[in-house]
């Protein structure tokens, strides 16, 4: 084997290798950036809703798939909006994502289902549901919905990491392009060869 011949196919496995490693590298930089808002109350049973949205932003941040912004900085462009104390509409959730240069907002709220009286007189029993949903600011459309009910017996925060697993499943993740390749290497390439 020439050592024209070798260079060239070396070439060709510097270019499957390059290719691979582009691939791997896109993939692992596939995440979404974005902005959890503070969850609200669907009822008057569920007013009381301070430090949710924070818990599930622990579950959402352990699974890698997201760039989260910071509390503060949600706070500050609210304020900058003129956007506090406001049910915000699509339209205002876009433009708080253009103004926080984030792609996605997640927005959620908390219901109580009242099941039946409790033994205590005046209270009832009933189950609280948390639902989610993810809006596209690029599209102002809700691209991934989840839901999760807790009763007497669970704690929010055990029903966090489902929560971010459901949204996580639902919505693409690999949102940008990437290239695949497989690193063949033949013995001949190397200018070994099995043939007799």
């Amino acid at each position: 084997m020439g050592y024209n011949s070798l260079l060239e196919k070396m070439k060709k496995i510097y270019l499957l290798v390059f290719a691979f490693s582009i691939s791997i590298s896109m993939l692992n930089a596939a995440t979404i950036s974005l902005a959890v808002m503070d969850f609200k109350p669907g009822s008057s049973k569920t007013d009381n809703l301070e430090g949710l949205s924070d818990m599930l932003i622990n579950s959402l941040y352990d699974s890698g798939n997201y760039e989260i912004i910071e509390r503060g900085q949600i706070n500050y462009a609210l304020k900058e909006l003129g956007l506090q104390g406001k049910t915000l509409s699509i339209a205002d959730l876009t433009k708080m994502g253009q103004y926080l240069k984030v792609s996605h907002i997640l927005v959620g709220t908390v219901n109580f289902i009242p099941t039946g009286n409790s033994s205590e007189v005046g209270f009832l029993e009933g189950e609280y549901n948390i639902d989610v949903r993810i809006v596209d600011v690029k599209t102002s459309r809700v691209v991934a919905t989840a839901g999760v009910t807790k009763n007497s017996s669970q704690t929010y925060r055990s029903l966090m990491p489902d929560l971010a697993s459901q949204l996580s499943q639902k919505i693409n993740i690999n949102t940008v392009p990437c290239l695949q390749g497989y690193l063949y290497v033949y013995p001949e390439y190397l200018g070994y060869s099995t043939k007799s």
